[in-house]
């Protein structure tokens, strides 16, 4: 077998030559590179979807109502059911279901829900919403001691299932809700023929809900 003899100098250069090679190795990668962020590490920052913003569901069928307000049936509603106040008359042509305003069934009857906000913050309120006409598409609301306004579907298709947020004379009205148990009431204002699906209280902004919302 033939043996080769290296000389000494040539030995020595080749260490020094080898002496870098086992930073890649070591998890110290070459100038310019770049090291890839492991996925899923938790590391990383960490991005907030609009599903992950606070929001409450009601469902108003759960209500404890007075008459006129009653919860009825439709299988388009989520669960089937919807709170409503009547129409007195209503075919689509004629509207005749306005109480007088010496009607004491103007301002008759009530819905009282209970809720619990989960955190502090600024709420849209939406309603999904099926009304008869535009002399049955309003109804009065009261979030715990404040004043109560009406919550008018003016501009929407009527006979049709769709939400709509409370909109005021600078447009969607914010409401600041603290964490807890709050109270909501709907009363009457004279009109009927309105049903109520579901009442939203979202702290997304930007969102608008679809069909039937599902709690989460």
């Amino acid at each position: 077998m033939r043996t080769t003899h290296l000389s000494p100098v040539f030995l020595a250069l080749l260490v020094t030559a080898c002496a870098g090679c086992g930073d890649g190795a070591a998890g110290k990668p070459p100038p310019g590179d770049s090291v890839p962020t492991p996925q899923g590490s938790g590391d990383g920052p960490v991005v907030v979807g609009l599903e992950d913003k606070p929001r409450v569901l009601i469902e108003p069928e759960a209500a404890k109502c007075v008459a006129p307000f009653e919860v009825a049936d439709d299988a388009e509603a989520s669960g089937g059911k919807y709170l409503t106040v009547r129409p007195k008359a209503c075919d689509g042509t004629e509207h005749k279901h306005i109480a007088d305003e010496k009607d004491p069934a103007r301002t008759a009857g009530s819905a009282e829900l209970e809720f619990t906000v989960g955190e502090d913050g600024d709420y849209l309120l939406w309603v999904r919403k099926w009304t008869c006409c535009t002399c049955g598409d309003s109804w009065k609301m009261k979030i715990d001691g404040a004043e109560a306004f009406t919550f008018d579907c003016q501009g929407t298709t009527h006979r049709h299932w769709s939400w709509i947020a409370h909109q005021g004379a600078d447009g969607k009205v914010r409401f600041s809700l603290k964490k807890g148990p709050h109270k909501l009431v709907l009363t009457n204002r004279g009109e009927s023929g309105f049903r109520i699906d579901q009442i939203l209280f979202s702290a997304d902004l930007s969102r608008v809900p679809a069909g039937k919302e599902k709690a989460r």
